[in-house]
């Protein structure tokens, strides 16, 4: 039992880093720092414009999606879808 669970963990040794033969696509985007998105916070009646520095490995491509909220004495409320394109308006 003991060899078998060895050879069980040298099998996945040989990892290339693909899938289907093909790359794991990367993503990495601008300000992103210990893997924690950005916050941006707006005033009121402000516009709110984000467009954000992305760099991205893969052959498909990228979908997007903007949300707004509330942020009250620090409890966040719903959010609301506002767009789907790469810059974001509002």
């Amino acid at each position: 039992m003991l060899l078998g669970v060895a050879l069980g963990f040298t099998a996945c040794i040989d990892d290339e880093s693909k899938y289907g033969g093909n790359e794991i696509p990367a993503i990495t985007i601008a300000g992103v720092v210990d893997d924690k998105m950005p916050e941006v916070n707006f005033y009121h009646g402000e516009e709110a414009v984000i467009n954000p520095q992305i760099n991205y490995t893969g052959s498909g491509s990228l979908s997007y999606e903007w949300s707004v909220g509330t942020y009250d004495n620090g409890v966040k409320g719903e959010l609301e879808v506002v767009g789907t394109e790469r810059d974001f308006k509002y």
